[in-house]
């Protein structure tokens, strides 16, 4: 085994743990939603994101396994993956940023020590 196909595997294992961690979250998150009747925003944008955080990292799991010299000249199939990655990287922060706004907050104000 070369030392590129080892950094290729140890990459493909790094983007894996939280790939599986968004994609828990996802299948959490959609459960949540489709049982639940709840009117806050939080909780119907959460499954869309944490489904975009799976697909980044699945993306980028993927790139990690094309060998370096396709990179360098990449064939047409791999530049429409590498223009959706984008599309999902993008989609991944601004739902990230609605999500932000969102969040449930205390209605009190903090106090004085």
């Amino acid at each position: 085994m070369t030392y590129t196909a080892r950094y290729q595997l140890l990459a493909v294992a790094a983007y894996l743990i939280p790939s599986l961690v968004w994609g828990i979250l996802a299948y959490l998150a959609w459960e949540i939603a489709r049982d639940s009747s709840s009117r806050r925003r939080f909780f119907r944008v959460l499954p869309v994101l944490a489904t975009f955080g799976a697909l980044n990292y699945a993306f980028m799991m993927v790139m990690g396994l094309v060998p370096p010299e396709i990179h360098r000249a990449p064939p047409q199939a791999l530049v429409i993956v590498y223009r959706l990655a984008n599309i999902v990287q993008v989609a991944f922060a601004a739902v990230g940023l609605h999500l932000v706004r969102d969040l449930p907050m205390r209605n009190d104000p903090p106090r004085p020590a």
